[in-house]
């Protein structure tokens, strides 16, 4: 079994202004640093909680087909080759480049939703906004990923893998076995929800620290299940537990209190993993440790950066909350 451990959030709840020539509405948003640590020669599961800044709110009026319009509101300010995200209040997410909006319209890379929700545009984490330039991490000084420390991120059926050159000439975050594709600091998105792993193959003894920083999401998120076994983020760094996540409202539970046939979440111990179910018996709802369920309810666990979600139906989703303490940043 893969180990993995984080450390806790230091969250600076601190206020910021974020600024934008645009013609919409902008916002203020709590930002906060992360301090992660990851374990040597293994992998390290690791949930993207702060986000990039909010450029733009609004509620979008009509659709048509796959876009979305916010009448009077002015895109124009989006820069066109960066990467944005398009976050709606009931938890939908869509990744966006500046140039897929123009005037008062913007269209999805997938069907959109309802008319006249309220929206949050975001710039995207991408591995160069995470992580940008890895000091800390094994790189590779001659363009070759033997010896690196690798990022791991979902491609919706397995995964992708990129490490960091620093070679002169040729610096940053390449794809593993596809070098040829250029650079990819800018262009891989991570997404809101989604986790990844750093694999510290070439950083075997001693801990290595990252910083992450960026904005706090206050409104719901959404997550797609592709195949069994999936990935996802804890998204909210303060205050997040399995009982006010939301997320027993979108698994399959047991009516009998068994968790076979359950959906089951993989929580990092630091050691390897804690397994919950939830239990929709009555007189008995709630969440239960597989193997534990003399311990009683576990609601009040703190969700990890990142977790496994196992899924029996390998297809759905859902939604994360927010603690309730957020509907006041």
């Amino acid at each position: 079994m893969t180990k993995t451990t984080l450390h806790r959030l230091g969250l600076l709840a601190l206020p910021m202004l974020i600024s934008a020539s645009l013609n919409a509405a902008t916002t203020t948003n709590p930002v906060g640093v992360e301090k992660v640590t990851l374990q040597p020669n293994q992998f390290n599961l690791l949930g993207v909680r702060l986000h990039g800044e909010v450029v733009l709110t609004g509620t979008f009026d009509a659709s048509t087909g796959s876009s979305l319009t916010d009448t009077g509101a002015s895109f124009s300010g989006l820069v066109a080759t960066t990467e944005y995200i398009v976050e709606l209040a009931d938890g939908s997410n869509f990744n966006i480049v500046g140039s897929d909006a123009s005037g008062d319209t913007i269209t999805l890379p997938t069907v959109d939703p309802a008319d006249e929700q309220a929206y949050k545009i975001r710039i995207a984490n991408t591995l160069n906004s995470v992580l940008g330039n890895p000091t800390n991490l094994a790189s590779s000084a001659t363009g070759n990923p033997a010896g690196t420390d690798r990022v791991w991120i979902p491609n919706g059926t397995l995964f992708d893998q990129y490490y960091y050159v620093t070679l002169s000439g040729s610096e940053g975050w390449y794809k593993v076995g596809a070098t040829s594709e250029g650079l990819k600091g800018d262009s891989v998105v991570i997404n809101p929800g989604a986790a990844i792993y750093v694999e510290t193959l070439g950083s075997t003894t001693g801990t290595t620290d990252i910083m992450i920083s960026g904005t706090v999401k206050t409104v719901p998120t959404a997550y797609t299940i592709s195949q069994e076994w999936n990935l996802l983020s804890g998204e909210y760094p303060a205050g997040q537990t399995l009982g006010n996540s939301g997320l027993s409202a979108n698994i399959a539970g047991s009516a009998d209190g068994n968790p076979a046939g359950a959906d089951i979440l993989w929580a990092p111990n630091g050691v390897l993993f804690d397994k919950y179910y939830y239990v929709t018996l009555s007189g008995s709802e709630g969440w239960y440790k597989v193997g534990a369920t003399s311990e009683g309810l576990k609601g009040d666990t703190v969700l990890p950066s990142g977790v496994y979600l196992q899924d029996a139906d390998a297809s759905g989703g859902g939604v994360i909350t927010p603690p309730t303490s957020y509907n006041n940043l």
